[in-house]
């Protein structure tokens, strides 16, 4: 018998430990329906994930390598080892997120405190000017195209340039 043919025979077998003949009414278990088996089939597929997780464990603890746990998997590559049957501890929980989003906010300021000041830009971008405007940043840019808001360039410390635009209320007087 072929190993498709003794997996099939054990959820068979499972089967008929869960589910109950639908003639027999005495039965405490649920009947057997036309999907039973997919039924059995779930529950030995869930139990061999389980089963295989704790062999990879023991191959790991006995000094296996990731690869050779790919090869016996069947998979391609070891990378895909350990994401399917790696430590999973804490791996995506919320306290895990949170620590790793309170790292990361603390190399951003750090970082912050470390470059120069922020230097007053004269004008407001496009996407500020829009908000003040009440219409998108697009728009506010065909207005400057259009000669109806003024623009200045800036360029950065990094020699970036970049558009600022001067709203009425921003613009210098002409007895400035």
């Amino acid at each position: 018998m072929d190993s498709g043919g003794r997996v099939l025979q054990l959820i068979k077998a499972l089967e008929d430990e869960q589910f109950a003949d639908p003639s027999d009414d005495q039965s405490e278990l649920p009947p057997r329906t036309a999907t039973s088996t997919i039924s059995a089939a779930v529950a030995v597929a869930a139990e061999t994930k389980d089963v295989i997780q704790v062999l990879v464990d023991e191959a790991l603890t006995n000094g296996a390598t990731w690869g050779e746990i790919a090869a016996a998997l069947g998979l391609a590559n070891p990378s895909s080892a350990h994401y399917h049957y790696g430590p999973k501890a804490g791996r995506n929980s919320p306290e895990d997120r949170e620590a790793k989003l309170a790292a990361q906010r603390e190399r951003i300021a750090a970082y912050r405190k470390t470059t120069q000041p922020k230097l007053e830009l004269p004008g407001l971008s496009a996407l500020e000017a829009g908000r003040r405007l009440g219409v998108d940043r697009r728009t506010v840019k065909q207005l400057a195209l259009r000669g109806e808001i003024e623009t200045v360039t800036v360029t950065s410390a990094s020699g970036k340039e970049s558009m600022r635009y001067l709203l009425p209320e921003q613009q210098p007087s002409a007895s400035e």
